[in-house]
């Protein structure tokens, strides 16, 4: 059993406002302090910017500003989501939903356009664009979070199975690649499981922070997991399987 500190009876009074955002996740809401709703999702979400940081400076100094981009995705994502789970605004909910949808179609199309003619890079790249705007304006406009998760879930599974195919074509070792493609499973059943483990944990009461894994701050552990996993992996395959992809 791990140590467990008791939440506060009664929730502090929001200090920038009551909740407007439509998605709110596995954590009580406002018993830490009074300026940040969900304040372990907040804090952990800060390991992506601290990830995405470290990243840019392990990347040499001419390094192009496509292999950067997958950086700046994940940092934006860190960003968003901090600002989504600590004001629990609609605004900030958008926001966050966008960056997710951002940083996967970058990644996404860093691996797609590997070793392609710059014909073939310009037409996907202009359709992915086109399919991320029109995504983000329906999900914005509608205000629903099914075509959403859907269009995520789906960027996902691409990604994954586009990196297990260059890692087959990259790498030699059956060791280091096996090693590789268990990580890509993992990084990507990550976000997968996030809304399983978020709808599951909403129904089910816990009186107690950092009880568990399995408690109202599963996608607290679940970031911090894949930050690692991000940080580890995203860097190890894409700057190198990815470096010299053309920009």
């Amino acid at each position: 059993m791990l140590p467990s500190i008791s939440y506060r009876a009664q929730p502090l009074s929001p200090a920038f406002g009551s909740p407007t955002a439509r998605a709110n996740f596995c954590e009580e809401d406002f018993v830490i302090v009074s300026f940040i709703a969900e304040f372990i999702n907040t804090c952990t979400n800060a390991a992506y910017i601290f990830y995405a940081a470290r990243a840019l400076r392990r990347l040499p100094k001419d390094a192009s500003f496509a292999a950067k981009s997958l950086y700046y995705g994940l940092g934006l994502v860190g960003v968003c989501s901090s600002l989504f789970h600590g004001l629990l605004s609609y605004h900030a909910q958008m926001a966050d939903d966008t960056s997710m949808i951002v940083a996967t179609s970058i990644v996404l199309q860093r691996a797609m356009t590997y070793q392609k003619t710059p014909t073939f890079i310009n037409w996907f790249s202009g359709l992915l664009l086109l399919a991320v705007i029109t995504e983000t304006t329906y999900h914005v406009m509608m205000d629903e979070q099914t075509v959403h998760e859907l269009s995520f879930v789906s960027l996902i599974i691409a990604v994954a199975a586009k990196t297990r195919s260059l890692i087959k074509l990259r790498v030699q070792q059956p060791k280091d690649k096996k090693m590789l493609q268990k990580a890509v499973i993992f990084g990507a059943g990550k976000p997968c499981a996030i809304p399983v483990a978020s709808s599951s944990d909403t129904s089910s009461g816990n009186s107690t922070l950092f009880s568990a894994p399995n408690s109202r701050q599963s996608s607290a552990w679940w970031v911090c997991l894949g930050a690692f996993y991000l940080n580890s992996t995203d860097g190890g395959i894409f700057s190198q399987l990815l470096e010299h992809t053309p920009s």
